[in-house]
Parts: structure tokens; C-alpha cells; sequence
């Protein structure tokens, strides 16, 4: 916990600051959840990174997911992603078991998620390592005279169990447009912080998250 609050510092230090050029992306992500036990469901999502001004895709990626909810307020998951990310020499492939849990806890009206991931990442053109991802989520009372409207924000870092260690920050601000019994919509900002060579870049980034339920 006293290294998430170090990185969330860390992380808001960056925010006004505003003398680096700054790339910006558009994000998409589409997932898929079916329950196919009481307690456990099956999750399958693509993710795709966009650059208007190279006009090209940067990153793209599916997962697979197998969840147990063990309580009301505790769950774990694993699964797999394969990766492709764009690098000055070309594009490098990622494989990533991922094993993690998940709190959930309800405090009047808001509704906090807090999570944690152990990856190895198998890289095809760089040194394989194990990663560790953490992330905070907060969810704001519903807008009532707009029906499931709720605003949320999170924070989210990436640690490497290497000399990089942490490498990879993002805050969020977002609004959960559409939350059906089948079908949710997520709309969000992002400001992200990425270390590569010792050098921090800075990106800013729209994204749409849509979820289909079943």
C-alpha cells in the first residue's frame, strides 16, 4: 500500500506539469463477459491503441479471463493476453499469463475497486520479466434525473520486478453513459506516464470502453 501511495504522488506531480509535448491516442476497448456458473464467468476482450498523428494503430491486444467471485466483496481471476506493440524497430509480441484479485467494497454511495495483478511477460525482441499492476477505482453516486449516469476516476501503475521498476502510470476521469442488465458504455480521459530509456514521455488519451454482458 505505502508504494501505490508513492506512485499515485508521483503520478499527480505529473499532472501540472505541462512543459512536455504530449501524444494523444484514442483508445477502444470491447469485451465480452458470460457467466457460465453461479459464481464464475468467462471474459474475452480486444483493445486497440490509435495515434491521429502518425495515423496508425500503436498497440493492439486480446485477452481471455476466467473469474470466481468468492464473496460479495472479494474475487480472483487469471488468464492470457497476446499482445502487439509498434516499436521503433517494428512490432514486438507479448504473451502474459496474468493471475489477480480484486476487493470491492460499497461506502454509502460510492463504490471502490481496488485490484491487484501478477504478469509474466514472454517478449519475443526483449527480456522477459514479471510485472506487477495495481489499480484504484472510485465510483461516484449515480446522477439520478439521468438514470445510470456515474462519474468515476482511477489511478493505475505497472511495476517491474527490474531495474525499471516503476515505469508506467495513468489517471482516469470517465463517466459510465450506459449501465443495462446486458450492455454497459464507458467514456474516460486518461493522462498517462510512460519511462522507457530512463525518459519519461507524457500522452493524452480519449477512450470508449463497451462491455456486453450475458
Amino acid at each position: 500500500m505505502s508504494r501505490f501511495l508513492v506512485s499515485v504522488l508521483f503520478l499527480l506531480s505529473f499532472l501540472i506539469s505541462s512543459s512536455q509535448e504530449r501524444i494523444f491516442q484514442f483508445w477502444n476497448l470491447n469485451a465480452l463477459d458470460v457467466k457460465i456458473m453461479e459464481n464464475a464467468t468467462l471474459g474475452v476482450s480486444e483493445k486497440i491503441q490509435y495515434t491521429p498523428k502518425t495515423n496508425s494503430i500503436d498497440l493492439q491486444y486480446a485477452d481471455i479471463t476466467l473469474e470466481h467471485k468468492l464473496t460479495r466483496w472479494f474475487e480472483i481471476g487469471g488468464g492470457g493476453r497476446l499482445l502487439w506493440m509498434r516499436k521503433e524497430y517494428g512490432w514486438l509480441r507479448e504473451k502474459r499469463p496474468m493471475l489477480y484479485g480484486n476487493l470491492l467494497v460499497s461506502t454509502g454511495n460510492f463504490n471502490w475497486f481496488f485490484s491487484n495483478r501478477i504478469e509474466y511477460r514472454f517478449l519475443d525482441k526483449a527480456d522477459d520479466h514479471f510485472r506487477h499492476r495495481q489499480i484504484m477505482n472510485v465510483n461516484f453516486p449515480e446522477i439520478r434525473r439521468a438514470g445510470n449516469l456515474r462519474f468515476y476516476t482511477s489511478i493505475e501503475t505497472f511495476y517491474k520486478f527490474q531495474p525499471d521498476k516503476l515505469h508506467l502510470a495513468r489517471f482516469y476521469a470517465g463517466v459510465k453513459t450506459i449501465q443495462k442488465e446486458h450492455f454497459g458504455l464507458k467514456l474516460y480521459y486518461a493522462l498517462e506516464k510512460k519511462k522507457s530509456n530512463s525518459l519519461w514521455s507524457a500522452a493524452d488519451i480519449l477512450g470508449v470502453n463497451m462491455n456486453f454482458i450475458y
